[in-house]
């Protein structure tokens, strides 16, 4: 009788598990998430089950659901590679290339010579190299080419120049920031779009009138607080239609900002970051909130986390139809 019991219970693991998988090979992901989640109610200790759902969640790019699933399927098999592989990919997915180059390397310590692990080591090591210096990534120049925000930037010899100038050198960076294109270039190979004032493009470096596309990180904030404004204040939007901003909590945001901008002077940036969450929490249509954690990132050189913060910002920007100089910061 315990041996049918177990057979029963084989048998409807198996057909669920047989109706996820073609729920996920047809692209319904929902269905499939439901059909493993049901295995699991029948086998807890499915580790086939977690690790299957959680490549449906990275699919969804539901990165924390499927960092848990995996995290749930190696501690019922640790030594699992397709597993260990599957959490690097997912710290990829999240921008956390130390933490996939770290899972990466614990897992060829397992299963050395697992070329796919080794594939995936080199691939993010890559993205590490290009988040120090973008400039020096294999295919820059033909990235740069190829975009039609930079290409006419690629004709011209001295551009081309400074861009080997910077491959070889990336302390240099700083020096070139005044020129839009350098910053311009550096947006296309962060796959940061900036909208373009007018329709045009990013125009030649240096006495070109109009404001530039971006302008360089801050050393400090006074270059973000130029464009924050007062309360009450009359913003213009990207179609120069005036909106007035007033937030429920507008006032008490900008106090908190304030707060956050005396603690970053000091060099606080803990306590800066604190108040400018603060901010974000009464005001989340404010970008320049998120801008100066970026700055705060910068300074701290943590560029993961400062390009995480950035994109959010072009996001939050274009959903709130901010001023396009603030989402060019």
């Amino acid at each position: 009788m315990a041996d049918n019991k177990a057979k029963g219970k084989r048998e409807e693991v198996e057909e669920l598990m047989r109706c996820a998988d073609e729920a996920r090979e047809a692209g319904q992901y929902p269905t499939a998430v439901s059909h493993y989640s049901q295995v699991l109610e029948v086998d807890a200790e499915n580790s086939e089950a977690y690790l299957r759902r959680a490549q449906v969640h990275r699919l969804q790019k539901n990165h924390q659901s499927a960092l848990s699933d995996v995290n749930r399927a190696l501690r019922i098999d640790s030594k699992n590679a397709e597993a260990l592989l599957l959490k690097g990919e997912v710290f990829e997915g999240m921008r956390s290339y130390k933490d996939a180059s770290d899972t990466y390397r614990r897992a060829l310590a397992t299963h050395p010579g697992h070329r796919d692990l080794e594939n995936a080591l080199n691939r993010v090591q890559s993205k590490q190299k290009a988040i120090e210096n973008p400039f020096c990534a294999a295919d820059t120049m033909d990235r740069l080419r190829a975009s039609s925000t930079t290409k006419a930037f690629m004709e011209d010899a001295a551009f081309v120049s400074k861009l080997e100038e910077l491959r070889a050198e990336p302390n240099k960076l700083m020096r070139h920031m005044e020129d839009e294109r350098i910053v311009t270039a550096l947006a296309v190979l962060m796959n940061i779009n900036f909208p373009t004032p007018g329709g045009g493009g990013g125009g030649g470096g240096g006495g070109g009138g109009g404001d530039p596309l971006v302008r360089p990180p801050p050393q400090t904030l006074e270059d973000l607080e130029d464009l924050t404004g007062e309360p009450g204040e009359v913003h213009q939007t990207r179609t120069n239609a005036p909106t007035r901003v007033a937030p429920p909590d507008r006032s008490k945001a900008l106090e908190e900002k304030e707060k956050g901008n005396a603690a970053y002077k000091k060099k606080e940036f803990d306590v800066a970051l604190q108040h400018y969450d603060r901010a974000l929490e009464l005001d989340p249509t404010n970008i320049t909130f998120l801008t100066n954690k970026a700055a705060v990132y910068y300074e701290q050189a943590d560029w993961e986390q400062c390009l995480r913060t950035c994109d959010l910002a072009v996001e939050r920007g274009r959903e709130h139809r901010a001023d396009f100089k603030i989402i060019a910061k």
